[in-house]
């Protein structure tokens, strides 16, 4: 009986990050179809870690709300932003049949990076994977402030982390704050400028909005080295200059 090789992949990536959600679907498509359709023998470990696009003295829990437009209007300027929105996250978007909005409230992303690495650490993937799906769908496509504490409280119960009110107090309180900064901190110090990136076995970075066909060649790839052997260096980094810092 074979045994599956089990690959390990780590995402950094920021729920304001229009570029990280197409990334978070495409990554979850070319697993579906690797297990689904290509019947490959692996299995998969997905941790996702926090990653702050904007610094904190700029957007933070206590800045003043504006609209996403104003505010990437405002620091990246009406041409950047029109060029970014239109020719890169829409158009992705529209392939990918994601109704990402950029109507609503720009969010700070920090509670909401408390409580999905407070999922991971309660129940691994299992908890943590339905908590980033509905929160990317909630600020990108529905427009809710991702920031506020009842919207991710109502997550957290709907998608079974915990009950409403047990939310409420974690994010009322500083639990796993100084955790999720210092894990932003880490990676920026490691070189890391943007996200989404991804990290497959502790080896091989990937780099900026991939589509799902690189994800399902490089898994391919893993399944022919079979379960204990080392995959060969099948590429080097696949990167993506074409995402502004702000995302």
């Amino acid at each position: 009986m074979s045994t599956n090789r089990l690959v390990k992949i780590t995402v950094i990536n920021d729920f304001i990050c229009p570029n990280c959600y197409i990334g978070h679907h495409e990554l979850l498509s070319a697993i579906s179809y690797a297990k689904a359709v290509l019947h490959l023998p692996l299995s998969f470990d997905i941790e996702f870690r926090p990653y702050r696009l904007i610094p904190a003295h700029i957007l933070n829990d206590d800045t003043p709300k504006s609209t996403r437009i104003e505010f990437f209007q405002k620091h990246l300027g009406k041409e950047a932003f029109e060029g970014f929105r239109d020719n890169s996250v829409m158009k992705w978007a529209e392939e990918r049949k994601l109704n990402i909005s950029f109507n609503g409230i720009m969010s700070s992303s920090l509670r909401a990076h408390r409580l999905s690495r407070k999922a991971y650490l309660m129940g691994k993937q299992n908890l943590q994977l339905p908590f980033l799906c509905a929160t990317f769908k909630a600020y990108l496509e529905l427009n809710h402030d991702i920031s506020d504490i009842n919207v991710l409280a109502h997550i957290a119960e709907a998608v079974k982390i915990m009950p409403k009110e047990q939310a409420v107090e974690f994010l009322l309180s500083s639990e796993l704050e100084a955790e999720v900064n210092q894990m932003c901190e880490d990676a920026k110090n490691a070189g890391l400028s943007g996200v989404p990136t991804a990290i497959i076995d502790g080896k091989w970075l990937i780099n900026g909005g991939q589509s799902s066909e690189v994800f399902v060649r490089i898994f391919k790839k893993l399944a022919d080295c079979g379960t204990h052997a080392a995959p060969s260096p099948f590429a080097p980094m696949i990167d993506s200059d074409t995402m502004p810092i702000l995302c």
